[in-house]
Protein backbone atom coordinates (compact mmCIF):
# COMPACT_ATOMS: atom_id res chain seq x y z
CA UNK A 1 0.00 0.00 0.00
CA UNK A 2 1.10 3.91 -0.46
CA UNK A 3 0.37 6.18 2.29
CA UNK A 4 1.27 9.81 1.57
CA UNK A 5 0.66 13.31 4.15
CA UNK A 6 -0.91 11.40 6.63
CA UNK A 7 -2.06 14.25 9.70
CA UNK A 8 -1.02 12.29 12.36
CA UNK A 9 0.35 8.72 11.72
CA UNK A 10 0.67 6.58 8.52
CA UNK A 11 -0.11 3.33 9.71
CA UNK A 12 -1.47 3.05 13.42
CA UNK A 13 -3.06 0.29 15.20
CA UNK A 14 -4.44 -1.41 18.61
CA UNK A 15 -5.88 -2.77 20.66
CA UNK A 16 -5.28 -6.32 19.43
CA UNK A 17 -5.62 -5.74 15.88
CA UNK A 18 -3.37 -6.68 12.94
CA UNK A 19 -2.44 -5.39 9.76
CA UNK A 20 -0.12 -6.52 6.89
CA UNK A 21 1.58 -3.74 4.97
CA UNK A 22 4.23 -5.21 3.67
CA UNK A 23 6.15 -3.44 1.18
CA UNK A 24 4.14 -0.01 2.04
CA UNK A 25 5.64 3.25 0.60
CA UNK A 26 5.32 5.83 3.53
CA UNK A 27 5.98 9.43 3.34
CA UNK A 28 5.54 12.61 4.55
CA UNK A 29 3.99 11.40 7.94
CA UNK A 30 2.68 14.27 10.47
CA UNK A 31 3.69 12.48 13.37
CA UNK A 32 4.67 8.61 13.21
CA UNK A 33 4.55 6.59 10.08
CA UNK A 34 3.85 3.37 11.46
CA UNK A 35 2.49 2.74 15.46
CA UNK A 36 1.03 0.00 16.90
CA UNK A 37 -0.17 0.08 20.45
CA UNK A 38 -1.68 -2.07 23.24
CA UNK A 39 -1.41 -5.47 22.04
CA UNK A 40 -1.35 -5.06 18.70
CA UNK A 41 0.23 -6.55 15.35
CA UNK A 42 1.70 -4.86 12.63
CA UNK A 43 3.59 -6.26 9.70
CA UNK A 44 5.71 -3.75 7.41
CA UNK A 45 8.46 -5.68 5.46
CA UNK A 46 10.18 -4.12 3.40
CA UNK A 47 8.53 -1.10 3.10
CA UNK A 48 10.03 2.40 2.50
CA UNK A 49 9.29 5.23 4.99
CA UNK A 50 10.70 8.79 4.03
CA UNK A 51 9.88 12.04 6.31
CA UNK A 52 8.20 11.05 9.18
CA UNK A 53 8.37 14.39 11.67
CA UNK A 54 8.14 11.97 14.90
CA UNK A 55 8.74 8.44 15.17
CA UNK A 56 9.06 6.80 12.20
CA UNK A 57 8.50 3.00 13.20
CA UNK A 58 6.95 2.77 17.16
CA UNK A 59 5.84 -0.25 19.53
CA UNK A 60 4.45 0.06 22.55
CA UNK A 61 2.36 -1.85 25.64
CA UNK A 62 2.96 -5.21 24.55
CA UNK A 63 2.66 -4.69 20.39
CA UNK A 64 4.68 -6.14 17.71
CA UNK A 65 5.84 -4.63 14.46
CA UNK A 66 7.75 -6.38 12.00
CA UNK A 67 10.05 -4.23 10.34
CA UNK A 68 12.28 -6.77 8.38
CA UNK A 69 14.25 -4.98 6.06
CA UNK A 70 12.41 -2.11 6.24
CA UNK A 71 14.25 1.33 4.70
CA UNK A 72 13.77 4.80 6.70
CA UNK A 73 15.35 7.36 5.02
CA UNK A 74 15.23 10.96 6.68
CA UNK A 75 12.85 9.85 9.07
CA UNK A 76 12.28 11.61 11.76
CA UNK A 77 13.54 14.54 14.45
CA UNK A 78 13.89 11.40 17.27
CA UNK A 79 14.23 7.68 16.09
CA UNK A 80 13.72 5.57 13.12
CA UNK A 81 12.91 2.51 15.54
CA UNK A 82 11.31 2.95 19.05
CA UNK A 83 10.32 0.00 21.58
CA UNK A 84 8.66 1.12 24.79
CA UNK A 85 6.71 -0.30 27.90
CA UNK A 86 6.46 -4.05 26.33
CA UNK A 87 6.94 -3.11 22.71
CA UNK A 88 9.09 -5.12 20.44
CA UNK A 89 10.27 -4.48 17.03
CA UNK A 90 11.49 -7.07 14.64
CA UNK A 91 14.27 -4.84 12.45
CA UNK A 92 16.64 -7.85 10.63
CA UNK A 93 18.78 -6.08 8.11
CA UNK A 94 16.56 -2.94 8.58
CA UNK A 95 17.82 0.37 7.79
CA UNK A 96 17.86 4.06 8.79
CA UNK A 97 19.85 7.40 7.58
CA UNK A 98 19.26 10.58 8.56
CA UNK A 99 17.77 10.42 12.15
CA UNK A 100 18.43 11.67 15.07
CA UNK A 101 18.68 7.61 16.48
CA UNK A 102 18.56 4.54 14.54
CA UNK A 103 17.17 1.99 16.92
CA UNK A 104 16.03 2.54 20.67
CA UNK A 105 14.28 0.94 23.26
CA UNK A 106 13.21 2.33 26.86
CA UNK A 107 11.05 0.90 29.64
CA UNK A 108 11.23 -3.10 28.49
CA UNK A 109 10.77 -2.29 25.18
CA UNK A 110 12.86 -5.14 23.08
CA UNK A 111 14.35 -4.59 19.42
CA UNK A 112 16.10 -7.58 17.38
CA UNK A 113 18.09 -5.21 14.94
CA UNK A 114 20.66 -8.12 13.87
CA UNK A 115 22.30 -7.32 10.87
CA UNK A 116 20.50 -3.75 10.51
CA UNK A 117 22.40 -0.21 8.94
CA UNK A 118 22.01 2.91 11.59
CA UNK A 119 24.41 5.23 10.19
CA UNK A 120 24.58 9.02 9.83
CA UNK A 121 22.35 10.01 12.70
CA UNK A 122 23.20 12.59 15.11
CA UNK A 123 22.36 11.48 18.63
CA UNK A 124 23.05 7.78 18.25
CA UNK A 125 23.13 4.44 15.82
CA UNK A 126 21.50 2.67 18.97
CA UNK A 127 20.31 3.38 22.73
CA UNK A 128 18.62 1.19 25.46
CA UNK A 129 17.11 3.12 28.09
CA UNK A 130 15.99 0.29 29.98
CA UNK A 131 14.94 -1.60 27.51
CA UNK A 132 16.97 -4.71 25.60
CA UNK A 133 18.92 -4.52 22.03
CA UNK A 134 19.93 -6.98 19.93
CA UNK A 135 22.59 -5.65 17.55
CA UNK A 136 24.69 -8.48 16.14
CA UNK A 137 26.90 -8.02 13.09
CA UNK A 138 24.58 -4.41 12.60
CA UNK A 139 26.65 -1.06 11.45
CA UNK A 140 25.67 1.68 13.89
CA UNK A 141 28.20 4.03 13.67
CA UNK A 142 27.11 8.04 13.35
CA UNK A 143 30.16 8.57 11.38
CA UNK A 144 31.33 6.04 8.87
CA UNK A 145 35.04 5.07 9.80
CA UNK A 146 34.77 6.34 12.62
CA UNK A 147 33.76 4.92 16.36
CA UNK A 148 32.47 7.33 19.24
CA UNK A 149 31.12 6.50 22.17
CA UNK A 150 27.34 7.72 21.39
CA UNK A 151 27.58 4.89 18.24
CA UNK A 152 26.27 2.28 20.86
CA UNK A 153 24.64 3.98 24.29
CA UNK A 154 23.17 2.12 27.15
CA UNK A 155 21.78 3.36 30.47
CA UNK A 156 19.29 2.72 33.22
CA UNK A 157 20.39 -0.68 32.89
CA UNK A 158 20.06 -1.64 29.22
CA UNK A 159 21.27 -4.98 27.78
CA UNK A 160 22.79 -4.30 24.51
CA UNK A 161 24.11 -7.79 22.70
CA UNK A 162 26.23 -6.05 20.21
CA UNK A 163 28.63 -9.06 19.01
CA UNK A 164 29.82 -8.10 15.42
CA UNK A 165 28.29 -4.82 15.41
CA UNK A 166 30.39 -2.03 14.16
CA UNK A 167 30.38 1.19 16.32
CA UNK A 168 31.87 2.70 19.81
CA UNK A 169 29.89 2.18 23.08
CA UNK A 170 29.47 3.90 26.07
CA UNK A 171 30.42 1.56 28.37
CA UNK A 172 33.13 -1.01 28.60
CA UNK A 173 31.92 -3.84 26.77
CA UNK A 174 31.18 -6.98 28.75
CA UNK A 175 31.13 -5.22 31.95
CA UNK A 176 28.59 -4.61 34.00
CA UNK A 177 27.36 -1.20 35.50
CA UNK A 178 24.31 1.04 35.95
CA UNK A 179 24.07 2.22 32.59
CA UNK A 180 23.94 -2.32 31.44
CA UNK A 181 26.17 -3.97 29.96
CA UNK A 182 26.80 -4.28 26.25
CA UNK A 183 27.81 -7.66 25.08
CA UNK A 184 30.64 -7.02 22.30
Amino acid sequence: CTVANSGERGIYTQHGAVIDATESVITNSGESAVVAQDGSRIVIELAQITTAAGTAVYAQSGSEIDATSAVVSVASTRTAFFAENGGRITATGAQATGCDIGVRTAHGGYISAVNGVFTGCTTAGAQASGGELHLSRAQCRKTVGVDAASDIRASTGAIINAVGAIGGKNVAANSVSASGVIFA
